[in-house]
């Protein structure tokens, strides 16, 4: 009771969803755990596989439970002191760790130096050095390196040196339970050996689903789990009252196991030695099955409750009492060798320890001659009791009791095969909201929100979390939650809640800092990486936390999903974009390298220079930016650049250029491009916003209405379509418009089907004043402007759309994979195969003819190219639209019912479905574009037919 505890425990199920007062009050309500109860060893398997259980290994816990073990054994009740000892050892070494740095403040080193510590504690209880090391090794510890190997052997052997010094049993020997039984096995014995493993791992599967069952049932009632110590009173009276009428069973767990390998031959001593030597043994088989039945029943219900106990002695017991009952039919050797290996078998069934088991054993003896027959009784035991149970004691005993614990082998077998990606468990959006701080540019962050974030942990019963620290998206290191608590709680008592705290850099006088509890180099794993990857870090090393970050960039993960979902593009990520140079891909190639160098950029990615930079960089670099299957975030970061910018560039004088485009190149301003309006989508002719120059001639007064415009929300200007005199393409020119804050323009935000992040627009001007200086080129060659510029919009939307097409067809291929009905995985199934076949076809033609396209912008001149491809261009962005909606049909259909939904696995699925209209019908319809695409043919083909005519005045001759 003076170690009484309480653990914060987490609600299933509650995710990013917000929930009640009442919800939330319950939430807050943890489970209670005693400290120096049990054997300790399901706690120290979850602190070893990199989990945290406040105060477990503190002196306080060492003491009583030390204290605690002696007063349990001596009562006579069904338990060993082997687990506790191992608790004892483990606290021993943390202790000592905790003295040292090297240690204290590396957590993957103080769990090695554990793993040692618990080594020396099994090499005490039992006087088995080589057991104890080996046992850690297989039982307990989840990282295990050779390093870790030899310190546990050296923990060990000093262990034991110090304990054959004491010499607690008086004999002077490490060997506990000595035999020396003079006689072999013969083959025949083998079928002993193996019935002991049956009935071994028989025992086990019932043990351990029983004590589980008693756990869940007896000790959920409240009168037993408010009262552990009434529950304590009750199985001391049923052991009394079990052991006592059996004179085998009154005596201590040692004592018991130490009578029982007996060997009575020759001089006969001892009570059991009595009773084989009488001619009439049936009272004495009487008492062996009660005692195995006792043994069962009593260790069911000792196992888990309230006082230090282990599991290994009474398990030994069972299978010694139960193997010399066996014995009594067997005269060819002594009935001790039975009750030997039959306490083996019994505790591999209980704990399904092979190896370990097999050396504590000969240690424990001192009988070499008897290894074979506990190895072949040890694996029986352990292959029924799988049989029966597939978890051992200590695993069904970390359920019981909540403990977190990541089984490697398990979660391996899990994983392997599914070609699942890290990615797959970023934490939702509100979670990484919780857990992540923005740490400014002087290092501070404010007292008031770290102490939110720290209510934010403890709500969601997270009692080993931590937040992210992150600048400029950049991983910058991690502060764990307990540390955190102490640093606001304790260490910051005495400044106000509107301080500021320091987490990264180095402290001034005065400063609340808590950078000395950072961990400034958190292990990090890619997005992109195999789930294999991350189960075996945290399974190998350990760990506590791993940190998943975007490959070769450093910055943590963000998310498209989300950001479509939100309708918006955090403005700090188009920052990112911009400081990283890798908004200039996005202009058509070659590259303004003049422009670029006069700002200061030189390569892209610090890999390609501006100067060699062409279309197929750009094929790759958009082909990329769609890899998230969504246009949306994509086009809300580079339409503008892609689109707005290259007129100013080509055609724009130079006094407008140096106005705008350091600020725009720069994206320290933002742009879009207005072309389409309420009555004149594809039909660029025929536009009806106006541009009347005012009677002085220095502005022009801008009247209309520019819709369906990407980016235009947050924009500052717009490369803007508008009529300057009458009707037809010869009336239109481009000018520059000022609109965000701008007097006259108004702006609103058009919910469409798909693209939400993109920033779709509705922009009214009323007599919008926008000076003369900001035209474009010439009044009236605005749609000469807009043709050039169509053949780089119509291929990148090609590039994404065709993308767009592989992500949703991926997905449905992987989906049907896994998926299983009517017996066998979708992709089994021929008309599923056929669908898949089908719209694959489409793709990889598409595709290939993406990337004839790219070869030939790259290769081509600029001139050349908006001759020959110009109608071809067209084709492909339609034809890629309709690519798209073959595939985005074909995922939904596969996904079934999971494609109709607008979450879980098949959302990407139905995501790129509800988009599909978006890649139909901007940069041209489709209809549009497929007339377009022939009219262009045809004349290229009546224009190539008079160059080959001869002119008349030629003879034929």
């Amino acid at each position: 009771m003076l170690t009484k505890s309480t653990l914060p425990s987490a609600a299933p199920g509650q995710g990013d969803n917000p929930r009640s007062v009442q919800a939330s009050d319950q939430g807050l309500v943890g489970k209670s755990i005693y400290l120096a109860a049990g054997s300790g060893i399901p706690e120290i398997k979850t602190i070893l596989s990199g989990f945290v259980i406040p105060h477990f290994l503190d002196l306080k816990v060492l003491v009583i439970k030390a204290i605690g073990a002696v007063f349990a054994v001596a009562t006579g009740m069904c338990l060993g002191k082997e687990g506790p000892f191992v608790h004892i050892s483990t606290c021993v070494a943390y202790l000592v760790g905790s003295l040292f740095p090297k240690y204290s403040e590396n957590g993957r080193k103080m769990r090695e130096l554990l793993s040692a510590g618990c080594s020396a504690g099994l090499s005490v209880a039992f006087g088995a050095p080589i057991g104890g090391v080996l046992f850690a090794y297989e039982e307990i510890s989840t990282f295990f390196p050779r390093k870790v190997l030899w310190r546990a052997f050296l923990c060990s052997l000093f262990a034991a040196v110090v304990l054959k010094a004491l010499n607690p049993t008086g004999t002077g020997k490490l060997v506990l339970f000595e035999t020396n039984y003079g006689v072999s096995y013969s083959p025949i014995h083998y079928l002993i050996f193996v019935v002991l493993g049956i009935a071994g791992g028989l025992f086990g599967g019932v043990f351990c689903k029983a004590n589980f069952l008693w756990s869940n049932k007896f000790r959920q009632y409240s009168i037993i789990k408010q009262h552990p110590v009434f529950e304590v009173f009750l199985v001391v009276l049923a052991t009394g009252l079990l052991q006592y009428p059996n004179p085998m069973t009154r005596e201590t767990g040692d004592t018991i196991i130490k009578n029982l390998l007996a060997d009575c031959r020759g001089a006969k001593k001892g009570w059991v030695c009595q009773q084989e030597a009488k001619d009439d043994k049936a009272r004495f088989i009487g008492w062996l099955v009660y005692g195995t039945l006792a043994k069962l029943v009593l260790t069911i219900i000792t196992f888990g409750c309230k006082v230090p106990s282990g599991i290994i002695i009474p398990a030994l017991d069972a299978g010694a009492f139960f193997g010399r009952l066996i014995g009594q039919w067997v005269t060819t050797t002594s009935p001790g060798v039975f009750a030997m290996v039959g306490a083996a078998a019994f505790l591999a069934g209980v704990s399904r320890m092979t190896i370990s088991l097999c050396v504590i054993m000969f240690e424990l003896t001192g009988e070499l001659e008897y290894i074979v027959p506990h190895m072949v009784a040890i694996l029986v035991a352990k292959w029924v009791a799988d049989a029966l149970e597939k978890d051992g004691v200590y695993d069904l005993a970390q359920t019981v009791l909540g403990h977190p614990f990541l089984d490697a082998d398990h979660s391996m077998n899990l994983v392997q095969g599914t070609q699942e990606l890290v990615e797959r468990l970023i934490p939702p959006k509100q979670t990484m909201r919780d857990i992540t701080v923005d740490v400014p540019k002087d290092n501070k962050v404010a007292k008031r929100i770290l102490e939110e974030k720290l209510d934010k942990l403890k709500e969601r019963g997270l009692m080993d979390a931590g937040l992210v620290l992150v600048q400029d998206g950049m991983l910058q290191g991690y502060l764990a939650e307990s540390e955190l608590d102490f640093g606001l709680n304790d260490l910051g008592r005495q400044w106000e809640c509107t301080s500021r705290v320091r987490v990264l850099g180095d402290a001034e006088e005065g400063d609340l800092d808590l950078s000395v509890f950072v961990d400034r180099t958190p292990l990090v794993i890619f997005a992109t990486a195999p789930m294999e990857y991350l189960v075996e870090m945290f399974g190998k090393l350990g760990l506590r936390y791993l940190c998943v970050i975007e490959e070769g960039s450093g910055k943590l993960v963000g998310h498209a999903m989300d950001w479509e979902r939100d309708g918006s593009v955090p403005e700090q990520v188009l920052q990112k974009f911009a400081a990283a140079n890798m908004l200039v891909p996005s202009l058509p190639a070659p590259l303004p390298v003049e422009w670029l160098k006069r700002l200061g950029i030189h390569e892209i990615l610090g890999t390609v220079k501006v100067e060699d930079w062409d279309y197929i960089h750009t094929g790759i670099f958009v082909d990329e930016m769609g890899r998230s299957g969504l246009q949306g975030p994509p086009a809300s970061l580079t339409t503008g650049y892609a689109y707005a910018i290259p007129p100013i560039l080509k055609f724009g004088s130079k006094q407008l250029q140096e106005r705008f485009l350091p600020d725009l190149l720069r994206a320290k301003k933002r742009i879009c491009i207005a072309i389409t309006e309420p009555e004149a989508g594809s039909d660029v002719a025929g536009i009806q916003t106006t541009a009347i120059k005012t009677a002085d001639g220095n502005h022009y007064i801008v009247n209309g209405m520019k819709k369906w415009i990407t980016n235009g929300l947050w924009s500052s200007y717009a490369t803007m379509a508008v009529r300057t005199s009458g009707p037809g393409p010869a009336g239109l020119s481009l000018l520059l418009v000022p609109l965000l804050n701008h007097p006259g323009v108004s702006m609103r935000h058009i919910k469409v089907g798909g693209h939400r992040a993109s920033g779709t627009t509705f922009i009214e001007l009323d007599e919008v004043k926008v000076p003369v200086e900001n035209l474009i080129g010439e009044e009236g060659q605005g749609m000469k402007y807009i043709m050039t510029n169509f053949n780089h919009e119509r291929l990148i939307i090609a590039i994404g759309v065709t993308r767009q097409a592989r992500v949703a067809l991926a997905a449905a291929f992987e989906y049907c994979m896994q998926r299983e009905a009517f017996g066998k995985t979708l992709i089994e199934q021929p008309v599923v195969r056929h669908r898949l076949a089908k719209a694959g076809a489409l793709l990889e033609s598409q595709w290939a003819w993406i990337e004839q396209f790219v070869y030939q912008m790259a290769k081509l001149k600029k001139v050349e190219a908006d001759v020959e491809l110009g109608g071809l261009t067209a084709l492909a962005k339609a034809q890629a639209g309709i690519v798209v909606d073959e595939c985005a049909r074909c995922a939904v259909l596969l996904f079934g019912g999971n494609g109709f939904t607008t979450t879980g696995r098949g959302e990407i699925a139905e995501r790129i479905y509800r988009e599909v209209p978006g890649a139909r019908i901007p940069g041209g319809s489709e209809d549009v574009l497929l007339d377009l695409a022939v009219k262009q043919l045809v004349k290229n083909y009546y224009s190539r037919t008079r160059m080959l005519q001869r002119p008349k005045e030629i003879s034929k001759l």
